[in-house]
């Protein structure tokens, strides 16, 4: 009975350390690889600053308006465990580079997030900041090089 329950137990941990993966599947092959501007495919890594702790990062972004944001999200946890979230942002262009900032509340046990940061047509980098964490993700489209540090702000900053 004890080795029934604790498969039972492995296995509800395992279907909800999943959940979420198929949508972003689904939009990530819909996003297809001809982004506009900061619209489509992203990948990278997250970091908390907090703990140290890193994982893989996805994103599709769709614009929904002229200053608004969908973002999608799928990170990874110590490899093997998977969180999937949407966050709108709003953006303001200068330029190619959107600056980006938004709150989203992820639930028990991650609470309110607050994202800052910016994104051109390759790179996007976002600092985030929540009551017991806060750190940065750093993303780039499927191919290329996520940014080292906070992208430098263009020649006029809004």
């Amino acid at each position: 009975m004890r080795v029934q329950s604790l498969n039972g137990l492995l296995a509800a941990v395992i279907l909800l350390a999943t959940c979420g993966c198929s949508n972003i599947d689904q939009q990530w092959q819909a996003a297809g690889d001809h982004p506009k501007g900061i619209e489509g495919r992203w990948q990278g890594i997250w970091k908390s600053e907090q703990d140290g702790h890193s994982g893989a990062l996805r994103c599709v972004i769709r614009q929904t308006g002229p200053e608004t944001y969908d973002c999608l999200f799928n990170a990874t946890f110590w490899s093997i465990f998977r969180f999937t979230y949407e966050a709108k942002l709003t953006g303001r262009a200068v330029g190619e580079q959107v600056y980006l900032m938004g709150d989203q509340d992820l639930g028990w046990p991650m609470g309110p997030y607050h994202y800052a940061g910016s994104a051109n047509p390759r790179q996007f980098y976002c600092a985030y900041h929540a009551r017991d964490d806060h750190g940065f993700f750093a993303l780039a489209r499927p191919g290329g090089t996520p940014p080292a540090a906070p992208l430098p702000p263009p020649a006029t900053e809004p």
